[in-house]
C-alpha cells in the first residue's frame, strides 16, 4: 500500500491586534501591514508569491481586516 505524498501547504497570518494602530501600516498610511508596499506590491503578496515560487501548492491567509481579506481573494488564497 502506497502512502499518499503531502501536498506543501502553508498559512499566512495576516490578522490584526486590538489595541493601537500598527506603526508600519500607520507611516505607510495603509489600514494594515500586509498591505504596506514593498518594492511596489504589497507585503502580504509578495509572501504568497515567495511561497509559491518555493513549492507550496496550497497557500491560505488568516486576515480579519477587509483590505487583507480582498488582497487575500485575489490571490486565489
Amino acid at each position: 500500500m502506497s502512502m499518499p505524498i503531502p501536498v506543501p501547504s502553508a498559512l499566512i497570518l495576516a490578522g490584526s491586534r486590538p489595541g493601537a494602530p500598527d506603526p508600519v501600516a500607520q507611516a505607510e498610511g495603509v489600514a494594515h501591514k500586509a498591505l504596506v508596499l514593498v518594492d511596489g506590491a504589497p507585503l502580504l503578496a509578495r509572501v504568497h508569491a515567495a511561497l509559491r515560487a518555493a513549492g507550496v501548492e496550497r497557500v491560505a491567509v488568516a486576515a480579519d481586516a477587509p483590505g487583507g481579506v480582498a488582497l487575500a481573494g485575489r490571490l486565489g488564497a
